[in-house]
């Protein structure tokens, strides 16, 4: 086996191992920012029922009147609730959660005794799993991402000019 038919199998198998890396890379990069909430709703000690429209705040504190780090608010109308249980999906961005730190939902129910909503307390706070959209690791993966590029590029080169 001569040196150049050697360095050629070699390359193809570069070429397919870093292929194989790129594409394990952009699976994992197809997770999106929204997140799935589940909560409990009673009405005058009774679960609720029907549908209901809501508003989901989120906060970087328990107590305190301004959202952060930005005020967004997602009102959803029709949100079903049956035997008192309703689940939303929620998607503040992924912007909302790169800082760390705690986070706390506030849940607001429209009521048309008071034509207004009514803010639920106390705030939820919210778990690891909405973190996961961006872990402080994440420029470790991203790195690899460039890698994987730059390495069947280069592999890509070689294969073309017969080296």
């Amino acid at each position: 086996m001569t040196q150049t038919t050697l360095m050629r199998r070699v390359s193809r198998r570069v070429l397919i191992l870093s292929a194989i890396l790129c594409a394990a890379f952009v699976a994992a990069q197809a997770q999106t920012t929204a997140f799935t909430y589940q909560g409990r709703l009673s009405d005058r000690a009774n679960p609720a029922n029907g549908a209901y429209q809501m508003q989901f705040a989120l906060y970087d504190v328990s107590n305190v009147q301004q959202p952060q780090p930005i005020p967004i608010t997602i009102t959803l109308n029709n949100v079903a609730v049956t035997n008192g249980v309703f689940t939303v999906s929620l998607d503040f961005g992924g912007s909302a959660f790169t800082l760390g730190g705690d986070r706390f939902l506030e849940i607001r129910v429209f009521s048309t005794a008071t034509s207004g909503y009514v803010t639920l307390a106390p705030r939820q706070q919210l778990t690891s799993s909405p973190y996961s959209i961006r872990t402080i690791s994440a420029s470790a993966a991203d790195s690899l991402s460039n890698l994987c590029v730059s390495l069947c590029g280069r592999c890509e080169d070689r294969h073309d000019s017969g080296q």
